[in-house]
């Protein structure tokens, strides 16, 4: 881990203790328009998930703000199936923005039972 910038390699002895600042590397790759770190950061995530639970609304977030459509609503998707809570919040994520007239997004809001008309 470099001190001075972003985190690229975060160190796996220190996930568990660390989420919080993972995360925030995170959002600050993706708050600074740098695709390339924030999918590297993906993947660490990725690899992260191989051993605990990230919940697949972790990822579409990131995939969505990434601007991979396919691939964001692929895993909401999958949040759908697991029942992820993380619906409730979506109306506050910026990272919906793009997508918040697309069909893809309405129909899964349907499904989740929550008011397409309040996502315009």
């Amino acid at each position: 881990m470099r001190r001075s910038g972003l985190c690229l390699s975060f160190p796996k002895r220190r996930w568990p203790a660390t989420r919080r600042q993972f995360w925030a590397y995170l959002r600050y790759s993706l708050y600074l328009g740098s695709p390339r770190r924030t999918r590297a950061l993906r993947e660490q995530l990725g690899e992260v998930a191989k051993k605990t639970y990230i919940p697949p609304f972790a990822f579409a977030e990131i995939s969505l703000a990434l601007d991979e459509k396919d691939r964001g609503f692929q895993e909401l998707e999958a949040a759908y199936r697991e029942r992820d809570s993380a619906f409730t919040f979506m109306m506050a994520s910026p990272v919906f923005d793009g997508v918040r007239n697309d069909p893809h997004l309405a129909a899964i809001l349907s499904r989740v039972g929550l008011p397409d008309a309040a996502w315009r």
